[in-house]
């Protein structure tokens, strides 16, 4: 389902479009911060699906924007998808 904010729904997300580059929007379900990864649950209307932010991989702007979400906030993230059978 693509639109000017996203190219794929969290469902539509599969391991098939390994290292391809998507674009979702959906609301922070959870986060969790390690440190040098953050973790972010994404929710649109379809489901959920994780996104990682790796120190060094994504700008340091980036890094300090996650920080400053809060729960329910809306979000548009674009990358490259990785699968991972550790992922929820």
């Amino acid at each position: 389902m693509e639109t000017a904010y996203k190219t794929h729904l969290a469902v539509e997300v599969t391991p098939d479009l390994e290292g391809k580059n998507v674009k979702l929007a959906g609301w922070v379900h959870l986060k969790r911060d390690l440190g040098k990864v953050k973790f972010l649950i994404l929710r649109d209307g379809s489901g959920t699906i994780q996104v990682t932010f790796r120190a060094g991989s994504v700008p340091e702007e980036i890094m300090k924007l996650f920080d400053e979400l809060t729960l329910e906030s809306v979000v548009q993230v674009e990358g490259v998808v990785r699968s991972d059978p550790r992922a929820p």
